[in-house]
């Protein structure tokens, strides 16, 4: 029945921190490696899906997603590299939103 409560409401938002905190280079590699991952995974995953659905070529549209995520992950890794040589901590902020909507 909660479901339908919050579907009757008109606007839900929900935001949750996910990563907050100042991290070392270690530590920061980390936490941005398996959350970058865990989502490369799921395009992965939906990618082989969609495959399966059709035996035609990749889906572009996750295979794109996918390539967009790798960038961002090595230059997110370049970044806390350079922390690390300049023996600088790593401050995280990752929000996690959820909006429903028609």
């Amino acid at each position: 029945m909660i479901a339908q409560e919050v579907l009757a409401t008109e606007k839900v938002s929900e935001q949750t921190p996910l990563v907050k905190g100042i991290y070392n280079s270690s530590q920061a590699r980390d936490i941005v490696k398996n959350l970058i991952d865990s989502q490369i995974n799921f395009y992965k995953l939906e990618n082989l899906k969609s495959w399966e659905a059709c035996h035609s070529e990749e889906n572009t549209h996750w295979m794109t997603k996918i390539d967009e995520l790798t960038q961002k992950r090595d230059e997110y890794i370049q970044l806390i590299n350079k922390a690390k040589e300049e023996g600088l901590d790593i401050n995280i902020e990752s929000t996690f939103e959820l909006k429903l909507s028609k």
